[in-house]
């Protein structure tokens, strides 16, 4: 519930932001970390949504808690295009970073969130040519699956929840 009110919070003063981040930085309680986390990449505020990225290599956000706070980047429709955009452009630095045992973790769980024609089409032209990788391959295949079913999925329902929901 804590992340859920900061998030509210946020959400009506966007200046607690800098404030709510000091506090992410600064705690060593994991799971205020994590619930103020939340909190931030919950924001509507895009230029602020994209102050976080390179604070994901400079050092500010941990490394192990790296991943965690792009997933919930990537995760929000107002800094998704960002957020995938940055992992394309700095992937050669994440794969060196987060070496074979994790890298795999960010075509995996970034498929999840795709559900727009646009960013299946960003997945795969970045990830279709790093197949023949051995520690993303299965990763990849499944994150290829997931996004084609979700889409298919969505293309035959859409025309039926529209005509239910008056559309």
């Amino acid at each position: 519930l804590r992340w859920v009110v900061a998030a509210a919070l946020l959400r009506e003063n966007n200046s607690l932001s800098s404030q709510y981040f000091d506090i992410y930085c600064s705690t060593v309680d994991a799971a205020l970390k994590r619930d103020i986390g939340g909190a931030l990449a919950a924001s509507r505020d895009r230029d602020t949504l994209k102050s976080y990225l390179p604070k994901l290599m400079d050092g500010t956000i941990r490394p192990q808690d790296r991943f965690g706070f792009y997933y919930r980047l990537v995760g929000n429709y107002v800094s998704q295009d960002d957020a995938l955009d940055w992992m394309f452009e700095n992937w050669d630095w994440l794969a060196k970073e987060e070496g074979d045992k994790t890298i795999a973790d960010y075509p995996r769980y970034v498929a999840t969130i795709i559900r727009q024609e646009e960013a299946a089409k960003k997945y795969r032209e970045f990830f279709e040519p790093k197949i023949g990788h051995p520690a993303l391959i299965r990763d990849i295949k499944v994150g290829l699956a997931d996004i084609d079913a979700k889409l298919k999925l969505i293309h035959e329902d859409q025309p039926a929840v529209f005509k239910e929901l008056g559309f």
